[in-house]
């Protein structure tokens, strides 16, 4: 807007514009001439922006390498987190259908031997009630026909449905060839509730009552109006195995505070444990005294042997204390800690090593040599007196038997070597082992192959209706022995004892022997 002031036209005002834009002087801009530039004028001015501009310049291209290098750096580092993505998407697939494999193999094992497992419980559970009712009747001294039994031989536990509620099952206990029955009722009101269990004694099931109910029926025992409350049960379960809370309360509200007994299992539920808590119990310390602790009973201990390939029964053992209760929580000072548990384990562990069979041997040589050497002991004078009999003549004959196998010269024999039978019977030594451990067993009766129906069986007698796997029987190990093996029942018991007198409870322990199994923790 000022152009016209200074300039005569707008042509001028260009042309010096543009002549001071070249560096021309004042002087030749005014007159519109060309001239030479005055460096002395502009450069001072123009140089400091000059050598800015440059230094900004290079300053700008440094950035910018600088940034392309940040770059590709950045390009590179997301081509790594890109592969290293790809291999977790990978290895994740890979570990969902190994997860997806493995919930289909647990899947069909657990179909498999489920029905197994849980009959386990069963069978557990109510050897523990029948256990505890034959305590409670020892002590208490009952008049009924199951507490004035003889002592248990044999145990048939039959599940049946009760026909008078039928909302609810009942189980039959029934001793071997007893026409009494114990029935036990199990009941809950929802799926949340815990098993109550309530107790019935029938003493009218006589032959006549079980021929009227087998032509309606009917089931051969009845179930009075008002049952008798014996124990309530709730199932827990754990990564550690199964356990099932036992309480004399059947209110839910009160169940905590009145348990009385755990039946727990290990991981597999393959092994049960019955336990009784808050038991006093009187044992004989190192000085001969006795004295009373109050503990934790193992009442029954249950192996159970799984045949997963089905290609014979399984089989069962229960183990119990023979002599009295046994503490799992005793001092490790007193006899009383050697528990059942570390019993089973012990009497197992000898019977696969071998050592129940030296003991065996040992024992049996030990006792032989001490009635030949009361024979020997015995004045000839007497003996020529008496008339030579059958037995005194066997009595002479085993004397200067051993005689000579003292001295060593029994034809050709080491005086060291047995002289009993190598071959005895393994149910034997297993049954002689497991009353020197204080062990009472009973195992499962085997079932008979039947070809015609192609499946094993078992005979209750008429008293099963139909298969199930929770039907099973119990009997003693050592019944199933011969009838010449009575004599050496108390083989193992070396134990002087009154039968009010404590049990002492000490390990059995050969002398090569540096450590016995059981005597840990």
């Amino acid at each position: 807007k000022s152009a016209p002031l200074f300039f005569p036209s707008i042509a001028s005002w260009c042309h010096a514009r543009a002549a001071l834009e070249m560096g021309l002087c004042e002087s030749c801009a005014a007159e519109g001439r060309r001239a030479e530039p005055r460096d002395s004028l502009i450069d001072p001015l123009l140089q400091p922006v000059r050598d800015r501009l440059w230094q900004l310049t290079e300053e700008v291209q440094e950035q910018t390498t600088d940034v392309h290098r940040f770059e590709e750096q950045l390009n590179e580092e997301r081509q790594k987190l890109e592969e290293q993505e790809r291999i977790l998407r990978r290895k994740r697939h890979d570990l969902s259908l190994a997860a997806q494999r493995q919930r289909k193999a647990d899947r069909a094992f657990q179909h498999m031997w489920q029905s197994q497992r849980w009959s386990v419980a069963f069978q557990g559970f109510y050897t523990m009630l029948l256990c505890l009712e034959r305590r409670r009747k020892t002590s208490q001294g009952s008049t009924s026909a199951l507490g004035k039994r003889v002592p248990l031989r044999a145990l048939m536990l039959i599940r049946d449905f009760c026909v008078q509620r039928t909302a609810t099952k009942a189980i039959l206990l029934r001793t071997a060839g007893s026409k009494h029955l114990c029935c036990v009722e199990e009941r809950r009101d929802a799926e949340t509730d815990s098993w109550r269990y309530y107790m019935f004694h029938d003493s009218d099931a006589d032959d006549a009552v079980e021929e009227r109910a087998r032509r309606r029926g009917a089931a051969a025992y009845s179930i009075d109006e008002d049952p008798k409350f014996l124990l309530s049960a709730k199932a827990t379960t754990s990564v550690v195995g199964h356990r099932y809370l036992i309480s004399l309360c059947p209110d839910a509200a009160a169940f905590r505070s009145n348990v009385i007994a755990t039946l727990r299992s290990d991981a597999f539920g393959l092994r049960w444990t019955l336990v009784r808590h808050n038991v006093s119990v009187s044992y004989m310390d190192a000085d001969n005294k006795v004295r009373r602790e109050t503990g934790d009973e193992e009442l029954v201990h249950i192996i159970y042997n799984q045949n997963i390939t089905r290609s014979a029964p399984a089989s069962l053992r229960v183990y119990m204390a023979e002599h009295g209760p046994v503490l799992r929580n005793g001092a490790p000072e007193h006899p009383t800690s050697f528990n059942l548990v570390e019993r089973v384990r012990a009497f197992h562990h000898d019977m696969e090593s071998g050592r129940a069979r030296k003991l065996y041997h040992e024992r049996r040589r030990k006792r032989r040599r001490a009635g030949a050497l009361d024979l020997l002991r015995q004045p000839d004078d007497t003996a020529s007196s008496v008339d030579d009999g059958e037995e005194s003549k066997e009595s002479r004959r085993e004397a200067s038997v051993v005689s000579a196998e003292l001295s060593g010269v029994s034809n050709g024999v080491d005086g060291d070597a047995p002289v009993e039978n190598a071959d005895v019977p393994e149910e034997l030594v297993r049954s002689l082992t497991a009353k020197h451990y204080g062990l009472r067993e009973l195992v499962n009766a085997e079932p008979q192959w039947r070809a015609d129906l192609e499946q094993f069986t078992l005979d209750f007698g008429g008293r099963v209706k139909e298969s199930s796997a929770r039907n099973f029987q119990l009997v003693l190990a050592e019944s199933s022995l011969a009838a010449g093996a009575a004599g050496f029942d108390d083989e193992f018991d070396s134990d002087e004892r009154q039968a009010d007198e404590p049990r002492r409870l000490n390990p059995p322990r050969l002398p090569e022997d540096e450590g016995a199994p059981g005597q840990g923790a």
